[in-house]
């Protein structure tokens, strides 16, 4: 990181290190609200997706997608 370089040569003072600090803090967290910014908008388009092709039901996963369906005989057939 530049600031630990900075710091290494002795450019950098205690409060000049926490302001490099909060401003990567800040960018980095500015990046994770975007990520979930993203997420939410992709998990609202995949349940609209669901609610128009009539998978309304609880047992259906986004990541696997519809449950198998019971075996029509017993487990012995």
């Amino acid at each position: 990181m530049l600031w630990e370089d900075k710091y290494r040569r002795g450019e950098l003072t205690d409060e000049i290190d926490y302001v490099e600090r909060s401003r990567e803090a800040e960018a980095k967290i500015a990046a994770l609200e975007r990520k979930v910014g993203q997420l939410t908008m992709e998990l609202d388009v995949l349940k609209k997706h669901r609610q128009a092709i009539g998978l309304n039901s609880d047992r259906v996963s986004i990541t696997s997608g519809p449950s198998a369906p019971a075996p029509a005989g017993d487990a012995n057939s």
